[in-house]
């Protein structure tokens, strides 16, 4: 059975300068117009591509996430690898409900005791990427500027202090300046696990439901935990 795991973790052609960065914008400067930018989101819609790596294996990664950011509620449903495909995961403020397509099967659980094995990712922090990175837990700054396909984007590194309990060895991120929205998340472990994943849609303000969102299928067998 899929365990998940809720963590807080998460094409470049030309490097610019670091002298050469817009507005002197430091680490803080670009999370703050993050934040500000997730503040005005009412719903976001995006798909994820990228791979995962564990010591056991290595997967590839279709995701599509549908996210409404008032009551932090998001969906994201499995395209790939094919042991996941058609699986998806209900987040909200208390709970996750985790639906296993060959079982036809929820299993729900409380939010801080639901995981995902081999994705050190908080899924629901998509749209405030800023919310990953506390800064009494994390030493952040801008390595780099670079051009994407979807813009110019701010190349955030960010380590662990000591004694945090956050669970990643080092996580970059892409946050491009067309929209303040990331771009691309890779992260590592200590165990050497890592994720990396660039949206490749990203659509905002489109009108979602909450009802939609939290469907299930009517005969799905429900097992809470």
């Amino acid at each position: 059975m899929l365990k998940l795991k809720i963590v807080a973790m998460t094409a470049l052609v030309f490097v610019a300068p670091l002298g050469a960065l817009a507005q002197n914008l430091t680490a803080q400067g670009v999370l703050d117009k993050l934040t500000a930018t997730s503040k005005s989101l009412k719903d976001v819609t995006a798909r994820l591509t990228g791979t995962t790596n564990t010591v056991d294996q290595k997967l590839k990664l279709d995701i599509e996430l549908k996210a409404i950011t008032a009551s932090s509620l998001v969906r994201i449903k499995f395209n790939a690898p094919d042991s996941l495909a058609d699986n998806f995961i209900i987040v909200d403020k208390d709970k996750v409900s985790n639906y296993l397509f060959l079982t036809n099967q929820v299993t729900v659980s409380s939010k801080n005791k639901a995981t995902i094995a081999g994705m050190s990712l908080d899924f629901s922090k998509v749209t405030d990427i800023g919310a990953l990175f506390p800064a009494d837990q994390v030493n952040l700054k801008i390595a780099r500027t670079e051009d994407t396909p979807a813009g110019k984007a701010y190349v955030l590194e960010a380590t662990p202090k000591a004694k945090s309990n956050l669970a990643f060895a080092k996580a970059t991120v892409w946050i491009v300046e067309n929209g303040w929205r990331p771009y691309r998340i890779v992260g590592t472990t200590d165990k050497g696990d890592s994720l990396d994943l660039t949206v490749v849609q990203w659509k905002a303000n489109g009108g979602l439901k909450e009802k939609d969102l939290r469907a299930i299928p009517k005969d799905a067998e429900i097992i809470k935990r």
